[in-house]
């Protein structure tokens, strides 16, 4: 029968028959989107079809399509700007083909650079269009992150252009934590990694000191075992670091920090122990009531 509620509900619904293995209901449902245009779909039951072919299997179809629907709908050099939808639904394209091209790679390994940075070009286009997409900036960030970790390979190293995905990987973590706070714990674990493993680098500690000035100080806080496991870290730059961000956490949640590092300040460890006296007296310092 023909839909009479509002396009978005019914593809929304094809989607979830799809992911209830349904896909019959999906195909009539996505049928009868299609008629009801007169053959000519909006973009966004353009967009379904696609992910239809791509959810049942038909996917070397669905990333040539999607290619094709990139290159009807991106505006010509010298065309005026575009509404913020059209720039959202063409940065929903090139996010999609994104991650549609990192599937396709399945098991294989990272060393098809032309891929990466095709799956890359396409994330920052889309991360350009729409500068709130939380899915583009966490493509683009773990993108990053995969490659980052896969250059380094466990040997150390002491340049920045050796691994240039570091940087962005940070930058981009961050992003996803400013524009969703509420799912930051995650991403606020790769942070430590990238920022712990390449700490020699200065301009690691230095991207993360200006992200952390970008997020609520309350994202910290589950990983505070984390940092207080890292205070005697033997790289200044990152020490000052650390026992900044344990001060602010200490500021809005003294109940979550004094505590462990009382312990830590009697470690046996000569460096651990003088590294939470510090911290103690300092969040005394601007604490009173602690």
């Amino acid at each position: 029968s023909e839909p009479f509620e509002p396009e978005w509900i019914w593809l929304k619904f094809a989607k979830l028959a799809r992911k209830s293995h349904r896909p019959a209901i999906s195909k009539l449902v996505m049928n009868n989107l299609r008629q009801k245009s007169s053959d000519n779909p909006s973009l966004d039951v353009t967009l379904g079809l696609l992910e239809q072919a791509w959810d049942l299997a038909d996917r070397s179809r669905a990333i040539y399509q999607l290619r094709d629907l990139i290159a009807r709908v991106s505006p010509e050099p010298s065309a005026s700007p575009r509404s913020d939808s059209g720039n959202g639904f063409l940065a929903k394209c090139y996010c999609k083909l994104s991650n549609w091209l990192s599937t396709s790679r399945g098991d294989q390994d990272v060393s098809s650079q032309a891929t990466m940075d095709e799956i890359l070009r396409y994330y920052l286009m889309a991360t350009s269009l729409d500068r709130t997409s939380f899915r583009a900036w966490q493509g683009w960030a773990l993108t990053n992150l995969e490659l980052a970790m896969a250059r380094d390979r466990g040997a150390r190293i002491t340049q920045l252009r050796h691994n240039p995905y570091i940087l962005p990987a940070i930058q981009g973590l961050f992003r996803c934590i400013s524009i969703e706070p509420s799912r930051s714990f995650e991403d606020v674990l790769r942070i430590l990694t990238l920022w712990f493993r390449f700490s020699n680098l200065p301009e690691v500690p230095a991207a993360v000191g200006d992200g952390a000035s970008s997020i609520p100080i309350e994202c910290w806080v589950p990983v505070i075992p984390q940092l207080i496991a890292r205070i005697h870290i033997p790289n200044p730059q990152t020490r000052r670091l650390l026992h900044h961000i344990l001060v602010d956490i200490a500021k809005g949640f003294p109940h979550a920090i004094v505590y462990p590092l009382v312990v830590a300040s009697k470690s046996p460890s000569v460096a651990r122990r003088t590294a939470a006296i510090s911290i103690l007296e300092k969040v005394k310092a601007c604490c009173p009531l602690v």
